[in-house]
């Protein structure tokens, strides 16, 4: 799911980051915790630094970069047909995977 949004986001950042400041915003108004609001301040920053930090921090394999994927502010960016078509290859390299 992460690649796939992240090859959104290489499409069209702009747009991209229209939709992921208004999540921000409204992951704001929602949110008490404070290690949530934390994840906020530092997705903003990501925004700020370009596409290729998005994609870093979007496919970040570390618990940190699990942490960030949970407070994603790209809900609502890939079409149904991307996500479907997303899950669909997770699924075929899970079965794959099980071959192997």
């Amino acid at each position: 799911m992460a690649a796939a949004t992240a090859a959104v986001i290489e499409r069209d950042f702009d747009r991209s980051c229209r939709l992921a400041e208004r999540n921000l915003a409204q992951s704001e108004i929602v949110v008490g915790d404070n290690a949530a609001r934390e994840l906020i301040r530092e997705w903003r920053t990501i925004l700020g630094r370009g596409s290729r930090a998005v994609r870093s921090a979007l496919l970040d394999p570390t618990p940190h970069g699990h942490d960030l994927r949970q407070m994603t502010p790209f809900a609502g960016l890939l079409s149904d047909a991307e996500r479907v078509a997303a899950l669909a290859a997770a699924d075929a390299f899970d079965v794959l995977a099980q071959v192997s």
